[in-house]
C-alpha cells in the first residue's frame, strides 16, 4: 500500500503539470479506497507520509546533483505531514516540491551550459569520490557546480575509455 501511494505521489511531482486540486482527489480517493476496500489495510499515519517523503527525494534527486540542503530544508518540513494532507484533500504542499524542482532544474542547466561553454578539461588532475552512502547534498551552487563539472569529466572520460 504504501508503494501505491508514494507512486500516485511521484506522478503529478514529476510532471509539474497536473493541477493540485486534480492529484489531490486522486489521492485522497486512492487512500479512500485502500482503507475500505483492502484486506489489510495500512494506517495513513506519519510513518507512510516519512515513506512517500523518502521515496519522492529519492525519485527526486537520487545522486544528490540537483537540490541544495537548503531547498531539502524546506521541503522537510512536509515529511510528516503528508498523511495529513491527503486525508484532508489539501495539496497545496506540492507548490512547495513544484518551485523547487524547477528552480533547481533552472539552476543545473545554468551550470551544465556554463561548464560545457566555459570548456571541459580533460588533462586536469581532479578526485571525484563515490561511495555506497549518500553523500550529504551540497550547501552551496559553488560546490554544486564544482561536483557537477567533475562529473562530466569523469564520464566524458569513462566513454572515451570505453570506445
Amino acid at each position: 500500500m504504501k508503494n501505491i501511494l508514494a507512486i500516485a505521489c511521484l506522478f503529478p511531482l514529476l510532471a509539474g503539470a497536473q493541477k493540485h486540486e486534480q492529484a489531490c482527489s486522486v489521492f485522497y480517493n486512492i487512500n479512500a479506497l485502500l482503507q475500505s476496500e483492502h484486506f489489510n489495510p495500512k494506517p495513513t499515519d506519519d510513518s507512510l507520509s516519512a515513506y512517500v517523503f523518502n521515496r519522492v527525494m529519492r525519485e527526486m534527486d537520487d545522486n544528490r546533483m540537483l537540490l541544495l540542503q537548503d531547498e531539502v530544508d524546506l521541503l522537510s518540513k512536509h515529511k510528516y505531514k503528508i498523511d495529513d494532507y491527503i486525508t484532508g484533500n489539501d495539496c497545496s504542499f506540492f507548490t512547495d516540491f513544484v518551485s523547487v524542482y524547477k528552480t533547481a532544474l533552472d539552476r543545473n542547466t545554468d551550470i551544465i551550459s556554463d561548464i560545457v561553454y566555459g570548456g571541459i578539461n580533460l588533462n586536469s588532475t581532479d578526485s571525484i569520490y563515490y561511495s555506497k552512502e549518500h553523500f550529504p547534498y551540497r550547501t552551496s551552487k559553488e560546490q554544486l557546480k564544482k561536483f557537477i563539472g567533475k562529473k562530466i569529466v569523469y564520464d566524458v572520460l569513462e566513454d572515451i575509455a570505453k570506445l
